[in-house]
């Protein structure tokens, strides 16, 4: 039968505290690792919500320029229009300061029937005078591709057409459905602007500016939060402004609904709708719907956040942790191993070793520790008077030996009794 290993008191304790400590230093990194996610979870989804809101509002600040241009010429026309102080060619001159701004792709005035001077048959055709060929004033300023040169020209158009009969239905400024220019515009992403035009409470026509969304397109493809991300935009229609993908551009968004509860100040905050994937990764998806003040719509602002931005830093904390547990596991287990040592391990080294020395029979050294006030002092005491038992025991042993010695030399027993007076004189 194999002698069982045999294990110090030391090596114990050291591993029953090493078991403790480091059980609790798991149950406590995991608490921390859990409240560092989350809060890193919360800063960034409110980072996400402010890189929203300032992406929205440059996007609203670049449409408004446009929308306030298109305002103050339809304003212009029916304060000059009511004095009588505009005709044909100054409102086409009007029309052509709008055309100033690099993302006005056209500027345009259409009229009621004959409501801007009651003349038609007689200017058809005539684009110097901003008439049609069916005699109805529609100016037309584009820009040229190939040099960016303004030109001046008219087009058909019918009263009953959604940017015409929204201005003259509501009275109110209106922004097209997003659509692909043709002619002039082809192959641009763009959309319409129109105000209507009211010359003393008159409803005359609608002023408008053709605005492209391609630079505006390309600044939001451009952005790129917390590094990887991705910015997109959705129409009022919900179809794709700025796709996820090049091949979804103007198509319908088919993604999580998008629902949000506006706040307390009844403006819709940025908040999330799901998780997507795809080659460079995972991404959490914010959605961010705002208004384009003055001109009834909404678009939708998509903002995809990488799921690393969350994940690298709770990994740096959680590898920081870690080794910071490590090194107060091994702190605390030299530190206790140390203290072990000098402690119980020496002392209790110092009292096997007089037990020892007991057994060889030394009953003349003294054990050490007794001037301790711990255990280990009492234990040593309690050793040194079995010492001094056994010291004594052993005296009188080597007594009675020599005296059996002495006895035995003089051949008397040890038991013998001494005879008595009586049976000597008998």
């Amino acid at each position: 039968m194999s002698k069982p290993r045999q294990v110090s008191l030391a090596t114990k304790l050291m591993l029953v505290t090493g078991v403790i400590v480091s059980g609790v230093l798991i149950a406590s990194n995991a608490a921390l690792i859990l409240e560092t996610r989350d809060r890193v979870s919360d800063l960034v989804r409110d980072k996400a919500a402010t890189e929203a809101r300032a992406i929205a509002s440059q996007i609203v600040g670049e449409v408004s320029l446009l929308t306030g241009a298109a305002t103050a010429t339809a304003k212009s026309i029916a304060h000059s229009h009511s004095e009588k102080t505009i005709d044909r060619r100054g409102l086409i001159t009007l029309l052509k300061a709008n055309m100033d701004n690099p993302l006005a792709l056209g500027s345009y005035f259409a009229e009621v029937d004959k409501g801007f001077d009651g003349q038609r048959d007689e200017v058809k055709g005539r684009t110097e005078l901003g008439a049609n060929e069916e005699g109805h004033m529609s100016p037309y300023w584009t820009r040229n591709k190939a040099d960016s040169s303004l030109g001046l020209s008219t087009f058909p158009y019918s009263e009953s057409e959604p940017y015409f009969a929204t201005a003259a239905k509501t009275l109110l400024p209106h922004m097209s459905l997003p659509t692909i220019g043709t002619g002039d515009t082809e192959g641009v992403l763009m959309v319409t602007v129109a105000h209507p035009v009211i010359s003393a409470g008159k409803f005359i026509g609608v002023a408008g500016i053709d605005v492209s969304l391609s630079s505006l397109s390309e600044q939001v493809e451009k952005a790129q939060p917390f590094g990887t991300g991705k910015v997109m935009l959705l129409s009022q229609d919900m179809k794709w402004l700025v796709a996820d993908r090049p091949e979804n551009a103007m198509k319908t968004y088919e993604g999580s609904p998008i629902d949000g509860d506006a706040g307390a100040s009844g403006e819709v905050q940025p908040f999330e709708i799901g998780t997507v994937s795809d080659v460079n990764g995972e991404f959490m998806r914010f959605a961010y719907p705002f208004n384009l003040p003055g001109l009834n719509a909404q678009w939708t602002l998509l903002l995809d956040v990488p799921t690393s931005a969350i994940l690298a830093p709770v990994r740096n904390q959680t590898y920081l942790m870690l080794a910071a547990g490590v090194c107060v596991m091994l702190t605390v287990i030299l530190g206790l191993y140390m203290a072990v040592r000098h402690l119980v391990q020496r002392p209790l080294d110092g009292l096997v070793g007089a037990v020892g020395k007991l057994a060889r029979g030394d009953f003349a050294t003294e054990v050490e520790g007794q001037h301790r006030g711990d255990e280990i002092g009492k234990v040593a005491q309690a050793l040194d008077g079995f010492r001094h038992r056994l010291a004594e025991t052993k005296t009188l042993d080597s007594r009675q030996l020599a005296r059996r010695a002495s006895w035995k030399g003089s051949n008397v027993k040890p038991n013998a009794r001494l005879p008595t007076q009586h049976s000597a004189t008998s």
